[in-house]
């Protein structure tokens, strides 16, 4: 005869067993126990500190303490003490803080009853737990319409919560895209599951942002207020719509750090005013056209160029290659070009641009007028040079030649030319007669004119015409 029953396990009374008593209430206590089983919980993997008597229990996955190697198994607290009941397969039990209906496998407990239309924990497929209220265990999961819209909704507490979808490799996260501990949309990636990066912010006003900086391929169109920070890159066809402002951007129109925009100004192009420039001789000067202000610029000047409107112009810095700056400067109120060099080891004079023809003018020693000078007048022609060279030239009638001296002639008196041009000290004067056998001489000249006179071999009677030239200085 065995021992215990064959179904439910429960100790039998031997034939002329003693203290039968002891058998049959251990019987009893097991039918207590298992009839219309109910549970209070099947998740606990530590006994409660406080249990009642008669306290049934499923004893969760990983237990420790006194329920430590009894998991899957019915805990009774009977008597004072635990016990524990292996389930056998098809035992069913009622789990009254998720008010659902269990059955045992023989190895786990799964749902047997209908869901209601509200139930703490679903499992499809796989089992839920206390975090993981719904668990789905699936190849696919489609959520669909009924009818026409379908929305998912992903609700959290507060402002500094979270509510997001994560995206895991092997249980480990990898990406994350939802409001991440603040109301702005993040798109976050991670290498190991651990430390997050944000790709990618959107805020309330819907203004993206790439923290780690940003490389698009194809074109890319930006319109409104869109802010980069970090590297960027644009590969493709680029149209930017609106104004561009921020780091990348020149802070000022003298703005000259590598990698950032031009804008409308900078270095003095496309701009309405050039930026000042504070120093003539400064050598950093970054290529471009540049304001300089009477007493706000400092440096060396053109020696014409004197305290006031004269220094009021736009410097035109040029840097060809390392080691090598070319300045031209340009005076406002006469249109005066100055340009000079610097190759490393200092400044070179300045030197003035000349027009072609003009004013010859000449200013402590430096021309400040044209190249060459032309006039005409009813005493000859005269050119004038930028390195102070004055040439006249004339055609007057000398005679005619009867006045005899020995066996010469000559003109009755001197004929006085006055140059048409003055000069700054007594010229040379040369000259020659049209007619042959005659021939010019002429008395010491003066800075203004000079008196001619004519010889002939023989007696002319009518006048002849003499050509003449003075070369000398206008200044």
């Amino acid at each position: 005869m065995p021992d215990d029953t064959p179904i439910l396990g429960l100790p039998l009374i031997l034939p002329a067993q003693a203290q039968k008593h002891v058998t049959h209430n251990e019987a009893l206590r097991l039918l207590d126990i298992l009839v219309q089983l109910t549970v209070l919980d099947r998740d606990l993997n530590a006994a409660p500190a406080t249990p009642t008597e008669g306290d049934r229990y499923i004893v969760g996955p990983n237990p420790t303490g006194v329920w430590a190697g009894q998991a899957g198994r019915i805990a009774a607290f009977w008597g004072g003490i635990w016990l524990f009941i292996q389930p056998r397969e098809g035992w069913t039990a009622r789990i009254l803080d998720e008010g659902v209906q269990v059955s045992s496998s023989g190895t786990e407990w799964l749902r047997s009853d209908t869901a209601p239309e509200t139930t703490a924990r679903l499992g499809i497929g796989t089992a839920p737990d206390a975090t993981n209220r719904l668990a789905v265990a699936s190849p696919a999961s489609l959520f669909t319409h009924a009818g026409t819209d379908h929305r998912m909704v992903l609700n959290k507490a507060a402002a500094t919560d979270t509510a997001s979808i994560l995206l895991q490799s092997g249980y480990s996260g990898r990406a994350e895209i939802g409001l991440s501990g603040s109301n702005d949309l993040a798109v976050k990636v991670s290498a190991d599951g651990s430390a997050f990066t944000t790709a990618l912010a959107i805020d309330g006003t819907g203004k993206p942002s790439f923290p780690q900086g940003m490389a698009v391929a194809g074109d890319a169109s930006l319109s409104g207020t869109t802010t980069l920070s970090g590297p960027v890159t644009l590969s493709g066809s680029v149209s930017l719509s609106g104004p561009v402002t921020g780091a990348a951007v020149q802070a000022t129109a003298q703005d000259s750090t590598a990698g950032r925009l031009l804008t409308v100004g900078a270095f003095g192009l496309g701009g309405t005013t050039a930026p000042l420039l504070s120093s003539l001789d400064a050598t950093g000067t970054p290529a471009g056209a540049w304001r300089t202000a009477d007493t706000l610029t400092t440096g060396t000047w053109p020696v014409p160029a004197t305290a006031g409107s004269p220094r009021n112009g736009i410097m035109t810095v040029l840097r060809p290659e390392t080691g090598t700056i070319l300045q031209r400067w340009l005076q406002s109120d006469t249109a005066t070009e100055w340009t000079r060099r610097h190759t490393g080891t200092g400044w070179s004079a300045w030197s003035r641009s000349l027009p072609l023809t003009g004013t010859v003018a000449m200013t402590a020693g430096l021309p400040t007028g044209a190249a060459i000078q032309r006039g005409t007048g009813t005493q000859g022609e005269f050119v004038r040079f930028a390195d102070g060279t004055q040439i006249c030239t004339h055609i007057l009638a000398l005679g005619p030649f009867s006045t005899a001296l020995g066996t010469l002639f000559q003109p009755a008196a001197n004929t006085a030319w006055t140059f048409p041009a003055a000069f700054s000290s007594p010229p040379v004067v040369s000259g020659t007669l049209v007619n042959t056998g005659t021939w010019l001489t002429a008395a010491t000249p003066s800075a203004t004119a000079v008196s001619l006179r004519g010889c002939a071999a023989a007696n002319i009677a009518t006048a002849v015409n003499a050509h003449v030239t003075a070369i000398g200085r206008w200044i």
